[in-house]
């Protein structure tokens, strides 16, 4: 049973709700099933053996764990995704949704939701913050991340794949399929689609060339492989799951289901580092600070950053080491750079169980002498009546005058003593207020002025208490 686009393929039925309950996980790569139907999530060990996970879910649909071993699911009648931890603790991750079905997560641990009722696919912080990903999509499905972080979702309605870098653009990646269902990107690098409407499985290169690998499927919704290139399909009408071996031996792995979905594998707690290159920040003539974020995936694990004018790099940060099994911003300061000039860099990681590289980024360096380079912060030590102002200032070589605007409007009417700064890096700024009135919101921002021009840093906010 699939959200109402999806409906062709099942037969309506109201679940009275249950009372949710969950069990401890297995072992690393134990498969788990999203039963749409019965509103279960079951767990098979690789001999077949079921258990329920987890009930009383809506209709479950998308499966997908993070790197800390929390379990997501898409609950498509709840509009709704819950968070299960590996201790059994279940809570909404995200509510108020539209028929949420395909679960993904991006190797910086933002998870992917696509949302079939509205066309959308959304984005969440590992906080939770949501933003929106893409829209105009024909019923969102499946979604699946290359080993490059692009984004794969299948067009329910529409027949159609379609490809969404990092950066939001899209691409039609495959045509002419029918009803493109679940998706999966195996440790080769293949795209694996469910065509559920033509009951074939096709795998598609990383270049899009497709080739059929397996079919004489009904109604085929979900596809996974496990670490043994074994591939699992769900069938939605008969409620099975095929199991499907690298020979291409096929044999009925489960039977007795309601409206089989998606998959997820259990992960293993240890692995290889997890990582991804962000932008770089306090970019100035002749420094900057490279970004990235790292999970160790509980292993003790070597950071760095490469960095150079070409993509042969060249050049390398002190290494820094981490443990744990949590995702975390990692940054190196870097100088002695050219003015003037594109440099690339991307993240490194190695622990006992492989190494891991970032994709290339690039920024380039300010010109020796320009405008400065203002940046408003938090205010702190803010108390009834005072507080002190902060922001972020690089003269840009020239000699620099900078100052506070403050007040409770944003036309500000208060100044801050003006202070003189030079040369070509990043530096606080702060300024200490009083006399401010107690209960009230005040709007403050740095304003930078040089021969080269005059900056004016965005508006921040706080209150007295």
């Amino acid at each position: 049973m699939k959200a109402t686009s999806h409906c062709i393929w099942c037969t309506l039925s109201v679940l009275a709700a249950g009372i949710l309950a969950s069990v401890a996980y297995g072992a690393a790569g134990d498969l788990y099933e999203a039963d749409f139907g019965s509103g279960d999530v079951f767990r098979f060990a690789p001999t077949g053996a079921k258990t329920t996970f987890s009930n009383g879910l809506g209709n479950p649909a998308g499966l997908a764990f993070d790197a800390e071993g929390n379990l997501f699911v898409a609950d498509n009648r709840g509009n709704s995704i819950i968070k299960i931890t590996p201790a059994g603790a279940k809570t909404t991750f995200a509510a108020a949704l539209s028929a949420p079905f395909g679960l993904a997560f991006d190797a910086s641990g933002n998870l992917y939701e696509a949302d079939e009722g509205s066309g959308r696919v959304f984005k969440f912080t590992p906080t939770g913050a949501k933003t929106t990903f893409a829209t105009g999509l024909s019923s969102p499905a499946g979604l699946a991340f290359d080993h490059s972080g692009n984004l794969f979702v299948s067009n329910f309605m529409a027949g159609r794949i379609d490809k969404i870098t990092s950066n939001s653009v899209r691409t039609s990646f495959a045509t002419g399929l029918s009803f493109p269902d679940g998706l999966y990107v195996s440790s080769s690098g293949n795209l694996f689609e469910c065509d559920s409407g033509s009951g074939n499985v096709f795998s598609f290169t990383p270049t899009g060339a497709r080739t059929t690998f397996a079919s004489g499927f009904v109604q085929n919704s979900g596809v996974i492989l496990d670490a043994a290139g074994n591939a699992y399909v769900s069938e939605n009408a008969a409620g099975t799951i095929t199991k499907i071996t690298p020979t291409r031996v096929r044999t009925t792995f489960a039977m007795g289901l309601f409206n089989p979905q998606y998959f997820a594998l259990e992960p293993a707690l240890t692995g290889p580092p997890i990582v991804a290159t962000d932008p770089a920040t306090f970019i100035a003539s002749f420094s900057g600070r490279l970004n990235g974020s790292l999970n160790p995936h509980g292993l003790s694990t070597t950071v760095h950053f490469q960095y150079g004018t070409t993509t042969n790099y060249g050049l390398t940060t002190a290494p820094q080491t981490q443990t744990g099994n949590t995702s975390r911003p990692v940054s190196a300061n870097i100088g002695s750079l050219t003015a003037h000039t594109t440099y690339h860099f991307r993240i490194v990681a190695s622990n006992a169980d492989g190494t891991r590289m970032g994709a290339d980024s690039i920024f380039t360096t300010l010109t020796i002498t320009g405008p400065p380079v203002a940046i408003t912060n938090l205010a702190t030590n803010v108390t009834a009546s005072s507080a002190r102002l902060n922001g972020t200032l690089d003269p840009h070589g020239l000699s620099t005058t900078a100052y506070f605007q403050y007040g409770t409007t944003t036309n500000y009417t208060h100044t801050t003593a003006t202070q003189t700064q030079t040369g070509n890096t990043y530096r606080t700024i702060s300024s200490n207020i009083s006399g401010l009135a107690a209960h009230t919101t005040y709007h403050f921002r740095i304003v930078a002025h040089n021969t080269g021009g005059t900056r004016i840093g965005s508006d921040r906010t706080f209150i007295t208490p």
